[in-house]
């Protein structure tokens, strides 16, 4: 009987019920959208990321002076190693190309990696566009596709690999040219970022080191036997390198996967507080219609009193047509959300590896979220339901409504807008306290701080009707007995307008703030070099390469200055036992602190630049930032 009720007056009403049903399902394709667009990466990444664990357990490379490369002995004794079941090199550097064989002249260089083809299993799951990969012993190149779309201005879809092309590459031991015998894929966003040429071993240390040094690499990978306790494994190797060279760092693939997933628990945070927004806007919205609908049936509801409808019946009635236009807008949402999710991975392929994925803890979120919304949204609309007194059945005049101050949620509103402000100015100020503060600002200031503000809505909606009321009427010729009686009687349907509507404000305002904050931070100089020249080589550049930059007619030679950079990993020590979050390593830049400080304008908030640069010169003395 009741669901009879109820579906008669969503009828009755279809354009109302046809909108609140279409904003619920807007909120819910929302939450689905974002958290399956989240999972379509994450799952990307994490089959790359399976991949490359599947064939690497740990890696050894240099935290800097990364032009020293790793000698053999190193990869001999590692590969020596008795838990060891494979271990293959690589040799990451620059590599600049020579323009006159490109389309694009600004194609100045690629990123070389020299392989061993015999050894590197990583090379098995790349795959390979046009052509093949060189062999064994070979001396060839494979190239990626923003390589050869940067040759020939064309993607691999559009011609075919030419038969004897060649990629000329220039270093400062003399050149190198390998014939190209293969088109790698590689992801749309990184080809345009990086272009990347793979070259056999031999070829890049030769390259790189010149003929006469012996075999280096910049990175050993590791495969460890079955069994084979990786700590244990992890402790005996970083003690080892330790003492052989502190600048080396072992590194288990699996703290990747593990910095990974946390990057992606900071994502499906984020997706997690839009969606909480989006319900509670959802949530006012529901709030406002139902309200409406019980003042717009206030006869009806006293009639049914009158014939012995009880009062759980009609708070039962409100509450099921709340959760039955919530429940449509689910079964709409979740598949506009999945829908829309699916064609910007499928607009994003180009550039990604992805699939569409849907995100099942999305999903029951949102639909979960949205039905829960319904029935919070309903309580105050039910209890003003069951407050309808038959005896009005018998009235045929309307009573006019009451136009007292809402003292009560004025009071219990301010309550709880003051949780939120305590809790985070709350004087004690430590490491534990302020995490707590965090969560408990995310999981209780917030939500009291919105219901707060929602419950004070008839407060200012009952003084603006009084105090600009009258002369807004007298404005627009309008009677204000009938205003007032309007606004009175639907004040609380006003206050959830008011709340929907405060949402959407403050998430806009939220994103201009921190945009502006954003902006406003990065305070320009005037003083500031116009170029910077660069290069990802490992033996960096030469003073040879430094002068014929200095001696450039469009330079100014004494503003010309060379930098060096490096960071050197932190230890945990006593910074560790202080609780003291620093980051794993620190960029340090090396200048002539004269030219320096007079090419660059840098705000100092301790010292300043003359003696800063006299101790500089004196030694054992640096320059920190802020941070």
């Amino acid at each position: 009987m009741l669901l009879r009720l109820v579906l008669g007056n969503l009828l009755a009403r279809r354009a109302r019920t046809i909108l609140t049903a279409m904003s619920i399902a807007v909120a819910v394709a929302l939450v689905v959208g974002m958290t399956s667009g989240f999972k379509a990466f994450e799952t990307a990444a994490g089959t790359y990321m399976d991949q490359y664990m599947g064939a690497v357990d740990a890696n050894i490379y240099r935290t800097q002076n990364q032009a020293k490369g790793l000698d053999r002995s190193l990869f001999d004794e590692i590969a020596g190693d008795p838990q060891v079941r494979l271990a293959f090199p690589r040799l990451n550097s620059d590599a600049p190309l020579l323009h006159n064989t490109f389309a694009n002249p600004l194609t100045a260089k690629a990123s070389m990696v020299g392989v061993n083809r015999a050894t590197d299993p990583l090379l098995g799951f790349m795959k390979i566009n046009r052509g093949r990969w060189f062999a064994p012993g070979e001396m060839a190149c494979v190239i990626d596709e923003g390589l050869f779309k940067a040759r020939y201005g064309k993607g691999t879809d559009d011609l075919d690999l030419p038969p004897g092309e060649t990629l000329a590459m220039k270093g400062q031991f003399g050149p190198l040219e390998l014939p190209i015998v293969g088109v790698v894929h590689k992801p749309g966003i990184f080809a345009g970022f990086m272009q990347t040429v793979y070259v056999p071993l031999e070829a890049a240390q030769k390259f790189v080191f010149g003929p006469d040094s012996p075999a280096k690499t910049s990175e050993i990978r590791v495969q460890v036997k079955p069994g084979t306790d990786l700590d244990a494994f992890n402790a005996r190797w970083t003690e080892r390198l330790k003492t052989l060279d502190p600048d080396l760092k072992f590194k288990l693939a699996r703290q990747a996967r593990e910095n990974l997933d946390k990057n992606f628990f900071g994502l499906r945070l984020l997706s997690a507080l839009g969606g909480a927004v989006a319900m509670l806007a959802a949530m006012f919205i529901i709030f406002s219609t139902l309200s409406m609908g019980v003042a717009e049936r206030q006869r009806t509801l006293a009639m049914m009193r009158a014939i012995g409808t009880t009062r759980r019946q009609i708070a039962a009635m409100v509450l099921i047509e709340g959760v039955l236009i919530s429940f449509i807008g689910v079964v709409i949402g979740i598949p506009l959300g999945y829908g829309l999710s699916a064609i910007v991975v499928e607009m994003m392929k180009p550039m990604f590896q992805l699939t569409p994925a849907l995100d099942w803890l999305g999903v029951i979120l949102a639909g979960a979220g949205a039905l829960a919304a319904a029935v919070v949204a309903g309580q105050i609309p039910a209890w003003q339901a069951t407050r309808v007194d038959p005896i009005e059945a018998m009235n045929p005049l309307a009573n006019a409504p009451d136009d007292h101050f809402p003292w009560r949620a004025t009071i219990v509103g301010f309550l709880l807008i003051l949780i939120d402000p305590i809790m985070l100015f709350f004087p004690i100020d430590s490491e534990l306290a302020r995490s707590v503060k965090f969560y408990a600002h995310l999981a209780i200031g917030l939500p009291t701080l919105l219901v707060g503000f929602f419950l004070i809505a008839p407060a200012f909606i009952w003084l603006i009707t009084h105090l600009l009321g009258p002369l807004l009427c007298a404005i627009f010729r309008a009677p204000f007995s009938v205003v007032s009686q309007q606004i009175s009687g639907g004040r609380w349907r006003s206050a959830g307008t008011c709340a929907s509507l405060m949402v959407g404000l403050g998430v806009l305002i939220v994103m201009e703030t921190q945009g502006n904050s954003s902006l406003k931070a990065w305070q320009l100089p005037n003083r500031f070099p116009d170029i910077f020249v660069f290069t990802r080589s490992l033996t960096g550049l030469s003073p040879s390469a430094q002068q014929k930059i200095a001696a450039s007619p469009m330079l100014k030679a004494d503003d010309v200055m060379p930098i060096g950079a490096f960071s050197p990993e932190v230890g945990p020590g006593i910074l560790g036992l202080m609780g003291t979050q620093l980051p794993g390593n620190t960029m340090f830049i090396a200048v002539d602190p004269d030219k320096a400080f007079r090419i660059m304008e840098l705000d100092f908030r301790e010292g300043n630049p003359q003696d800063a640069s006299r101790l500089l010169k004196q030694g054992r003395h640096v320059v920190v930032t802020l941070e």
